[in-house]
């Protein structure tokens, strides 16, 4: 999938030469016009760039579609790299710990499929966390489940495809529920404009499949699933666990489970949200919320500025005290209010709230009221049960998960890595 040249937001600055008490009337007409072009142009910037990424999104599945009827792409729950001419695909799955090796010619060997996959430029990479070596990766094939599996016509496949869209019209939502920025008549015409967006995409997508042939072949599908290695999430977080390491101990496994949630710790991410960096902020949503409560200052960092591994960790670790100490702070059990602070980074606290008032009120203090009278497993229960997006309740899952792989490594991790130096 091809990548897009990020907008550079437009620098906003305001000259301030021989002002009489005559002309400053004037001045402040001029600075308020400023900074309301600069305001438009930022948001045109931005919804240029998510128009763009899902046009992308939406070009690479049907390419896919060529080959798989079911072209499934990376999701909170999944990491998945497809090869270069498309015919093979690799499947990470980090709360099983497994990986499943995809391919649609069942004919090589384990010596011919192992050597087609490590030497994929897009698949390599990926690959270098696994079974870095032919012979490792051959051995890997070699003990993993195997099956041959049969693909659906497309048509069997249509509420499948539809429903990728209806998750990422989802997260969507949940953006524009945690934005503290937007006035409630702002909101309701975002999420207006964002199901006038959802529909059409699901249209242009029931009329490219119509126009598909219907009578094409798909090939079978030889499935390959075996274990990731148990030093796998060592490998992921390494490069970057010095930045992580300059914050408390006990903060450590959920800002790298967060951050493994959110990017599978890739610091150039990038979503249709859209959130960049490592724990995929959202510049004028949590940005802006940190760069207020946090720094003091009324300007959203850039993407550029996000794309730095510690200025994005700093963000992301910011929002989440900010959750923690502020919006949640009346909640009393700590196990409690992180399960709480983890659905509110993915949706809001608005809508943990939600979860719990009975009338679906967005009102946290009435929630807390309610939360404070629940053990921690029947918080846990009551948010998977009872969040408004089915996409919050999986990130809840995945982030716990992790969070608690990375608890049970992190001493091991700490004193490895102490003598670690991170060139910035």
């Amino acid at each position: 999938m091809r990548h897009f040249s990020l907008f550079l937001p437009l620098l906003c600055t305001f000259t301030v030469t021989n002002i009489s008490a005559n002309t400053f009337t004037e001045f402040k007409k001029q600075q308020l016009l400023e900074a309301t072009s600069f305001s438009k142009q930022y948001k045109q910037d931005y919804a240029n760039f998510r128009e763009a990424y899902l046009a992308d999104y939406d070009s690479f599945r049907d390419s896919l579609l060529k080959h798989w009827s079911v072209p499934i792409q990376s999701s909170t729950l999944k990491q998945v790299v497809y090869s270069a001419d498309l015919k093979s695909r690799i499947i990470i799955d980090e709360q099983s710990m497994t990986v499943t090796v995809e391919t649609l010619d069942s004919h090589s060997t384990l010596g011919q499929a192992a050597e087609t996959l490590i030497t994929d430029k897009n698949l390599a990479s990926s690959l270098e966390l696994i079974s870095p070596t032919k012979q490792e990766l051959e051995n890997s094939l070699a003990i993993s489940k195997s099956e041959i599996k049969s693909q659906k016509e497309l048509k069997q496949n249509q509420e499948t495809l539809a429903q990728e869209i209806t998750t990422q019209y989802e997260q969507s939502l949940s953006s524009v529920d945690k934005n503290t920025q937007l006035k409630p008549q702002q909101a309701i015409q975002s999420k207006q404009q964002l199901a006038i967006e959802k529909q059409q995409r699901i249209e242009k997508l029931n009329t490219s499949l119509s126009t598909k042939d219907n009578d094409v072949t798909y090939k079978n599908i030889t499935s390959r699933t075996f274990s990731l290695p148990d030093e796998y999430l060592h490998k992921k977080v390494s490069p970057y666990l010095n930045f992580y390491l300059q914050y408390e101990q006990q903060q450590l496994p959920l800002l790298l489970a967060i951050s493994h949630a959110e990017s599978s710790f890739n610091p150039n991410a990038k979503s249709h949200i859209p959130a960049f960096g490592l724990m995929q902020i959202v510049p004028n949503s949590a940005g802006l919320d940190v760069a207020r409560k946090h720094f003091k200052k009324d300007i959203a960092p850039t993407p550029e500025e996000l794309f730095d591994p510690d200025t994005n960790i700093t963000y992301g670790s910011a929002y989440i005290s900010i959750l923690d100490k502020s919006y949640l702070r009346k909640i009393k059990d700590p196990i409690s209010r992180k399960y709480c602070a983890i659905a509110a980074y993915n949706t809001g606290a608005g809508n943990v709230a939600k979860a719990f008032n009975t009338d679906k009120s967005r009102n946290i203090n009435r929630a807390i009221s309610i939360i404070n009278d629940l053990d921690s497993e029947s918080v846990y229960s009551h948010l998977i049960a009872n969040l408004p997006y089915d996409e919050t309740k999986k990130y809840l899952k995945k982030v716990n998960k992790l969070e608690q792989q990375y608890q049970a490594n992190i001493n091991q991790w700490n004193l490895n890595n102490k003598e670690i130096k991170h060139e910035k």
